[in-house]
């Protein structure tokens, strides 16, 4: 659920950086246009002032520079002079519909405007009052006049309205993410059961209705094809009971019979121990799938984890008596009445699997030794240790990571290893036990298991 949470708050967040990035481009994309070079320029590219610098004389003769003209000319404007008794003393191309004198009302009003529709800027010459003008519809003109404090709250309100746009937006984004997440993260649930053989039924409406439909029609596939495998395994382990017993008891038969040669019983000797390997495969076969499925019920009896050792170890000492396979047993003095609520079958089972995995695997011999402590956590830790040829690291990662060895990894993993240690780990994980594999700086297997006991 974790990761579902951490996947919509980057949702969240991606889409909060979106509304950021969006109005930041805007912003951006707005304040490059204000400062375009033309954008500042009040009425046109001409410089009144200049202009009126290189307009020199008196009342009766007035000259302007050829740079002034020419500048006049390149922009389609006209200029002239206004005395104080509002007479025409002097002009450049002045349009002939415009007349040689005005009032102070009219001064006025085109001053600010517009003189007959020609665009105007005015400037104070020594002369008089400098007018320059430009072509008809060239240049736009409004006034506007605003109170300070209206002024001031628009400002303010504008501010207003794009932080509460903004919020909104946010908002919304949030409440569709929470919308999309309470229905997508049933189904995202669905899709991980699906792996750890879990049964759900998603409510098939809302927008994601089809969705459900198709995953609830993969899981009663999946769980029709699993009760099959179950059903098969159940029933290859009850079918081949009978003749492997017959098999193995006419192999010990033979092996035990003087009359035989030695070779001969050598031979059935042979077939005596793998049949009881082969029947051993089963019942793990067996006994793993039912763990799988919950159907192996986990009886709980408290059991005393040193003798539990020391009668599985005196099996295997009895077992293989002068053999090239030696047992040892070491247990702490703190740890002879340690005791652990589970069940003695599944435990024994487990234990006997890590032996025996130690024992298929070392043809040439090994010594495994049994180490019983308790640790600073209070918890009691068995250490299961052989001299032999180890496991490959690859094989080691995959027991020591959390997910179970699945079926399907016996075509690339060796089919013992992966049967018997994959029931190692179900019944340590169904009794809470902590197990690590790792090899020995030189050769051999460790194989360590925390209990916590029970208070």
């Amino acid at each position: 659920m974790k990761n579902y949470d951490t996947f919509f708050r980057k949702f969240i967040v991606s889409s909060i950086i979106i509304v950021v990035l969006f109005f930041s481009v805007n912003l951006i994309l707005f304040s490059m246009i204000i400062l375009l070079p033309g954008f500042h320029r009040d009425d046109t590219d001409l410089q009144i002032e200049k202009i009126s610098d290189g307009i020199t004389g008196d009342n009766e003769h007035i000259v302007a520079l050829p740079s002034v003209i020419e500048e006049l000319h390149r922009a389609n404007a006209f200029a002239m002079i206004i005395d104080n008794s509002g007479k025409i003393i002097w002009d450049i191309d002045k349009p002939r519909e415009l007349p040689d004198s005005y009032t102070l009302k009219q001064i006025s009003d085109f001053s600010k405007w517009f003189l007959d529709d020609y665009p105007v800027s005015t400037y104070e010459h020594p002369l008089g009052l400098l007018v320059i003008g430009y072509a008809k519809d060239s240049i736009v003109k409004y006034n506007l006049s605003l109170d300070k404090d209206y002024f001031t709250s628009f400002l303010s309100g504008c501010v207003l309205i794009f932080l509460i746009n903004s919020f909104i937006m946010v908002l919304l984004f949030w409440r569709n993410t929470l919308k999309i997440k309470k229905s997508v993260t049933p189904i995202l649930s669905s899709i991980s059961a699906i792996g750890k053989n879990e049964d759900y039924v998603l409510p098939e409406e809302g927008e994601f209705a089809e969705i459900c439909k198709s995953l609830n029609r993969v899981n009663q596939q999946v769980n029709q094809k699993e009760l099959v495998r179950a059903e098969w395994i159940s029933g290859i382990s009850h079918d081949t009971r009978t003749p492997l017993s017959v098999m193995l008891g006419y192999a010990k038969s033979l092996a035990d019979d003087p009359t035989l040669p030695a070779n001969a019983r050598k031979r059935a000797d042979i077939i005596s121990r793998h049949c009881i390997r082969l029947r051993d495969l089963i019942a793990d076969l067996n006994v793993s799938s039912k763990l799988e499925y919950s159907l192996q019920p986990v009886k709980q009896t408290n059991i005393n984890l040193a003798e539990l050792l020391r009668v599985i170890v005196g099996f295997y000492y009895n077992e293989f008596p002068d053999s090239k396979y030696t047992f040892g047993i070491n247990i702490d003095e703190n740890c002879y009445s340690a005791t652990f609520c589970g069940d003695e079958s599944l435990l024994t089972r487990m234990f006997e699997n890590i032996i025996q995995n130690s024992i298929l695997h070392n043809a040439d011999g090994c010594n495994i030794t049994l180490d019983l402590i308790r640790n600073k956590y209070n918890q009691f830790k068995v250490t299961i240790t052989d001299n032999g040829c180890g496991l490959a690291e690859d094989f080691i990662e995959k027991l020591n990571s959390s997910e179970e060895l699945p079926f399907s990894d016996f075509g690339s993993l060796e089919a013992e290893h992966g049967l018997g240690l994959r029931l190692v780990k179900q019944i340590a994980k169904a009794h809470s036990i902590s197990i690590r594999f790792s090899n020995k700086e030189r050769s051999g297997l460790i194989v360590e298991l925390y209990f916590t006991p029970q208070d």
